[in-house]
């Protein structure tokens, strides 16, 4: 895929991850985030955060990465979003190995 600059917009962002996951996913978007799953940890309210989820279905690495990333998901660009999704994926799929 041609990426003709350097931002990515969510239709060629979501091409790229059915590129290298074969999964759909899609971009959810919420007004606040925690980061982190400790009680001490504030609400941060400078949206929009970006998620990543499944369009309908995928490998069963969702569910993972849910569990694993818990409260660290939501992200203030998209592709700091993919960045991790994909680290996080390879991680996975490392473990599938095992």
């Amino acid at each position: 895929m041609e990426l003709k600059n350097e931002y990515i917009n969510e239709k060629e962002a979501r091409a790229y991850l059915k590129q290298f996951t074969g999964c759909d996913y899609v971009f959810a978007q919420g007004a606040h985030r925690k980061w982190g799953k400790s009680d001490d940890v504030e609400l941060e309210s400078n949206a929009p955060y970006f998620q990543i989820m499944p369009d309908t279905f995928d490998d069963g690495f969702f569910d993972w990465y849910v569990s694993e990333r818990s409260g660290r998901q939501f992200f203030e660009l998209r592709e700091t979003c993919i960045i991790h999704f994909l680290n996080y994926r390879k991680i996975w799929l490392g473990l599938k190995s095992e």
